[in-house]
């Protein structure tokens, strides 16, 4: 029997193999809050953060919409789909992407007003 794909493994398999269309987003969201429902939270919540309420907008919706959109704006921009041995060193443009992240982060907090 095998095991059940990772999320990140949908994801990957649906972005790479054909364009998403909106009803197959639709789907692909419906499994990412099934799966976010059957999570049992092993780690438990950050420190000093309440439990998480009900909320109102499914992020992983918004996600996989912005994934779609990053891929197609990806395939305009170069014409082609990110692909492996692309002769970029990929570890190199996701470590400076994510000093850029942590930017943006620490920039959030100051202007909130904290630390």
């Amino acid at each position: 029997m095998s095991e059940p794909m990772t999320l990140a493994g949908r994801i990957r398999k649906t972005v790479e193999i054909k364009p998403i269309s909106g009803t197959q987003l639709h789907l692909l969201a419906d499994e990412v809050a099934d799966l976010e429902s059957e999570s049992d939270h092993e780690s438990g919540p950050a420190k000093n953060e309440p439990p998480p309420a009900q909320g109102t907008t499914p992020i992983a919706d918004l996600v996989l919409a912005d994934i779609a959109e990053r891929v197609e704006m990806g395939r305009q921009k170069y014409g082609t789909l990110l692909k492996a041995n692309n002769g970029r060193d990929a570890l190199w443009d996701a470590y400076q992407e994510a000093l850029d992240l942590v930017m943006y982060l620490r920039q959030e907090i100051v202007e909130r007003g904290e630390k």
